[in-house]
């Protein structure tokens, strides 16, 4: 079993960036005790590069960053730095202008406003943080700069995220409102404007998609070359009779993206019976074959699924865990534990993590304090690492240095639960 103990003071460089990437508590801990300007290459790297797990779900904890950046004395550079890399590097570089404008920093409104560019989805970074910052002033900037692009590219896609932002804020048409009174004499604005209505009615008169017939989808399955991504949407209300051909394909001898296609439908659907002659699936040399062939499987709560997800354990422990997430019992405990290792990349670690805390939901039996520590040490996701605490608070088990420096994570979830046990 592993020994999951308090982490010791102060944090060494490589635990610090660590609990810094992933928002542990003990990172802020560090920062509280020690001077973390020995770090400041580490803090204003993290601030540079987004290192949230999926920020779409979890969020982006600038408001808890933030003091690392004034402790490491970097939010003078982070202004006056012009924003580079990936979309969600850019969209956290806006998060923290946002963060530090609001703390009065000088030039920081200035920085977000200059930072406020096209994104590629059809929206402009930072847009949200101007309106929520300035308002209906930060709302007529952002639907005049949408409007001017709108006028330089017609075709081109736009998003809402900042009407919708003010309408949360002031109540629903108010950003409507306050655009129409100035659209009259702002042609960039009327242009926005009049593309937001538009894209509004088409959208309450389209009428709903017809579903793709089964030979459609069946063919589709087939004549792929990459994996089909939106197959198993397809697949939810389909009948038994309907799932047959591909229950057919994927125990065909057909090329594996053909067979990983087919399992990918067949795993949205919402009543899927056992099929026992999918298991030697679980086997199969391509990963991706393997994995939702477990998918498909791990659904159902039966010994031959059960057995199948412990022969491959020592092997393959994401197929494993799919299969054993509804079946494993208190008697697996130990060999699932001695199974578990740290995983170098993210998104296996990620996969391996979300079903650990699946089997802690759905096997009341195996709810060993081990597995949530786990989740909580391992997980670069704050959500499991949420639902980890959860487990251990829920059984008294959770350790006082979890509950210590789980006081300042970057999770609000895990401050919550913590703050629950005082």
């Amino acid at each position: 079993m592993h020994d999951y103990s308090e982490p010791s003071f102060p944090l060494e460089r490589a635990a610090f960036t660590s609990a810094l990437h992933a928002g542990r508590g003990r990172a802020r801990m560090h920062l509280d005790a020690y001077d973390v300007r020995d770090y400041q290459d580490v803090v204003h790297a993290a601030a540079t590069t987004c290192h949230v797990y999926d920020p779409q779900v979890e969020g982006l904890p600038s408001a808890w960053f933030v003091p690392f950046c004034e402790g490491a004395e970097v939010v003078s550079p982070l202004i006056s730095q012009v924003p580079s890399g990936s979309h969600w590097d850019k969209v956290w570089h806006c998060r923290l202008l946002f963060e530090f404008a609001q703390r009065g920093y000088e030039g920081a409104r200035k920085a977000l406003y200059r930072a406020c560019d096209a994104t590629e989805y059809g929206g402009l970074f930072g847009a949200e943080d101007i309106v929520v910052l300035d308002g209906a002033d930060g709302l007529v900037f952002v639907a005049r700069k949408l409007g001017q692009l709108l006028m330089s590219e017609p075709s081109r896609t736009l998003d809402e995220s900042a009407v919708n932002e003010y309408d949360t804020q002031f109540g629903e048409g108010a950003a409507v409102t306050v655009l129409g009174a100035l659209s009259v004499t702002d042609a960039a604005i009327a242009a926005y404007l009049k593309h937001l209505l538009e894209t509004t009615n088409e959208r309450a008169s389209s009428p709903a998609r017809r579903r793709r017939s089964v030979d459609a989808t069946v063919r589709k399955v087939l004549a792929a070359k990459t994996s089909q991504l939106g197959l198993s949407y397809w697949a939810r209300d389909c009948t038994e009779a309907e799932l047959e051909p591909l229950f057919r394909i994927a125990l065909s001898d057909v090329e594996p993206i053909v067979i990983e296609n087919a399992l990918r439908c067949l795993s949205g659907a919402r009543t899927l019976p056992l099929r026992p002659d999918l298991l030697p699936l679980v086997r199969h040399p391509d990963r991706s074959v393997r994995t939702f062939a477990a998918r498909v499987l791990g659904r159902h709560v039966d010994l031959r699924v059960r057995e199948a997800g412990l022969s491959v354990l020592a092997q393959d422990i994401a197929t494993a865990l799919e299969l054993l997430r509804v079946n494993a019992t208190a008697e697996d405990a130990t060999t699932i534990i001695a199974s578990l290792l740290p995983i170098p990349d993210a998104a296996d670690q990620h996969g391996v993590a979300f079903d650990v805390v699946q089997m802690l939901d759905r096997c009341p039996d195996l709810r060993q304090p081990s597995l949530a520590l786990y989740v909580y040490e391992h997980s670069p996701c704050q959500n499991c690492r949420g639902s980890a605490v959860q487990h251990l608070v829920a059984s008294n088990a959770c350790p006082p240095w979890v509950l210590s420096e789980g006081r300042f994570d970057a999770s609000e979830r895990v401050r919550e639960l913590v703050g629950q046990t005082a």
